[in-house]
């Protein structure tokens, strides 16, 4: 009887801690929904910071009009004459 009485303790303990566990998994997936779910704000510096960091070209020079990255000012008049005519 002392060791049914043990079993039935330790099944019960088992069974209590394994809710908890399920419990916290779907707590920390609701978390991390929610924090993949909110929208990332960016400053246009930052933006600015990172278009430059991904061109291809050694020292980009942005487009007054659109802020598309050049790789010299005459790509920039190139772009301003044929994108942005009016």
């Amino acid at each position: 009887l002392k060791t049914s009485s043990s079993l039935n303790i330790w099944t019960c303990t088992t069974t209590q801690h394994l809710r908890v566990l399920n419990l916290n998994a779907a707590e920390m997936a609701k978390n991390y929904r929610e924090k993949v779910m909110t929208e990332i704000t960016l400053s246009q510096e930052t933006l600015k910071v990172v278009k430059e960091a991904l061109s291809k070209h050694a020292n980009p020079v942005p487009c007054e009009l659109c802020g598309e990255l050049m790789k010299n000012s005459k790509g920039v008049k190139l772009n301003i004459a044929k994108k942005h005519k009016n």
